[in-house]
């Protein structure tokens, strides 16, 4: 018997009259009445036939119950498990220790199954293998795409121990770029690979709140990833199904999902997430929880990384059992030195970032260190195999979170700068009267905004226009966030031209011009 909290599994043989042999899994909740138990045995199956009521049922039960079995835990999920005081591997069809040893008491129940891997069945790397797999690692593409990419899929093996050691926090992966410039390649030929993954990919069409579920709540390591993310070809219910996922997943919100009996069914989503389309996410708590990567076609043209990546596709059996070995040392390192490695990490980061961006980084480099300790394990030189030092790859991380995730900005845009851009639009295609919708004024230091008709020109401009990037906020909102800005300077009388009369002394917003210009291009509003 294998049991969990409120569900336990039987595998049973049934011996029928024709001398067949069917072995079947049963559940608890299977003996709860005879209709259940019919629709149980007819699983895959029409050999067996129950003729009994639900008196016969309860004896059948009695019978069952007596008989000599070892028990087992039960799990709902493929991963890493704690178990008392240490930490457990499991995957579809057997858990290993530290050590390698198999542990026979813990499984995943059948009908939680749904991410697979077949990590527990393929053996660590050696040296020559991981010999052959150094100079292509980090070369596939450009090294910050590369440093990311392997920095993340190392950083899943640790997902887990970084939450229960220090309750931090796990960000996804984005890779975003033009049509035919690798990505989906890369997916199938790099990530996957390295965890030996199998059904962890679903289109992004395909999406639905039980999907994402059922997927996100099977797994704490192999990551789900979701294919062919193209916003302008979703509809809202799937975009927002898939920014619910990122968000839940990353802060460990359980879904629920009623049953027949009035009980509630509890998912928690465990897995890491990788969101691969031509488009990323402008949501700024979205981009601030993630990693993002931009594939270029151009990148792929350069005959040195196209070679190097037909190379690395033909290591699929060594990423398989690179894997592994990341899986062993995942296993094997203590708690208090991924700690201590976190808040290192984190001090040698720019302190300007928010903490959401720091953490993702963190997070990045730690599993760029796990990949230093395979190398060590095995007496390899880290630096001198892969061709680049860990500082190098912390540069690359570091600048691709610039260039990708931030747009050269220290921290991602808000609603009120995305706004503001948007206000900036208007200006250029001539909706905006400058005089009567906005003011430059103290010699040029400062922007007044005559809010009230300014905002609903807005609103209107992005209703018509259909933009989605944008958040409309309330009036009321808008203002009140604003206030809380640094580049927010006053909010006095300024004289505006009106519908009603010229030069009207009007309650306007003001901000200051200098600091405004270090975060956003506002030159078509003041120049």
């Amino acid at each position: 018997m294998v049991q969990m909290d409120n569900e336990a599994q039987f595998k049973v043989e049934f011996h029928t009259t024709s001398n067949k042999l069917i072995t079947k899994i049963l559940y608890t909740s299977d003996f709860s009445s005879t209709s259940k138990f019919k629709s149980a045995l007819n699983r895959n199956s029409i050999d067996l036939i129950y003729q009994g009521n639900d008196h016969d049922l309860e004896i059948i039960k009695d019978i069952v119950s007596r008989k000599p079995y070892a028990v087992k835990t039960g799990v709902s999920y493929i991963g890493i498990v704690k178990k008392e005081s240490q930490y457990i591997f499991v995957s579809d069809t057997k858990a290993i220790d530290k050590n390698d040893n198999i542990v026979d008491d813990i499984v995943i129940m059948e009908n939680s199954k749904c991410i697979g891997t077949g990590l527990a069945e393929v053996q660590p790397i050696d040296n020559i293998g991981l010999a052959q797999l150094s100079k292509l690692l980090f070369n596939f593409n450009i090294l910050p795409i590369t440093a990311t990419i392997i920095g993340f899929c190392a950083s899943c093996f640790l997902k887990e121990k970084l939450w229960q050691s220090g309750r931090i926090k796990h960000n996804y992966l984005i890779i975003t770029g033009e049509s035919g410039s690798g990505k989906s390649e890369t997916v199938e030929n790099v990530i996957m690979p390295m965890f030996a993954a199998t059904n962890c990919t679903i289109s992004s069409g395909q999406i639905t709140r039980f999907v994402n579920a059922k997927m996100s709540a099977s797994s704490n390591l192999i990551p789900m990833i979701i294919t062919e993310y193209k916003p302008t070809k979703l509809n809202k219910n799937r975009m927002d199904e898939i920014s619910d996922l990122l968000r839940n997943t990353y802060d460990r919100t359980p879904a629920y999902r009623g049953r027949p009996d009035l009980i509630l069914n509890e998912y928690l989503p465990l897995a890491p997430i990788i969101l691969v389309g031509e488009m990323g996410f402008d949501e700024t708590a979205i981009k601030e929880r993630s990693l993002e990567v931009l594939y270029s076609k151009a990148n792929i043209r350069d005959e040195v990384i196209q070679g190097r990546f037909k190379m690395l596709k033909r290591r699929s059996r060594e990423l398989r059992m690179l894997g592994r070995s990341l899986l062993n040392q995942a296993l094997k390192i203590e708690p208090d030195e991924l700690i201590r490695r976190h808040r290192a990490i984190e001090e040698r980061i720019n302190l300007s970032l928010p903490s959401r961006v720091k953490n993702s980084i963190a997070n990045c480099m730690q599993g760029l260190l796990l990949l230093k300790d395979v190398y060590d394990s095995l007496n390899m030189n880290f630096e001198k195999q892969v061709g680049y030092s860990i500082q190098e790859l912390f540069n690359s991380v570091l600048s691709g979170v610039h260039d990708y995730l931030l747009d050269g900005q220290n921290e991602a845009k808000g609603s009120i700068e995305k706004i503001l851009e948007v206000i900036c639009r208007m200006e250029e295609s001539g909706v905006l009267i400058r005089g009567n919708d906005y003011q430059v004024i103290n010699q040029g230091t400062e922007l007044a905004l005559n809010i009230s008709p300014l905002y609903d020109k807005f609103t209107k401009y992005v209703r018509e226009h259909n933009i989605l990037d944008v958040e409309v906020l309330s009036l009321p909102q808008f203002r009140k966030q604003l206030r809380t800005k640094e580049y927010f300077s006053d909010y006095k009388t300024v004289r505006f031209n009106t519908a009603n009369s010229a030069d009207k002394p009007v309650k306007a917003y003001t901000l200051d011009i200098a600091k405004l210009r270090e975060i956003l291009d506002i030159s078509a509003l003041v120049e």
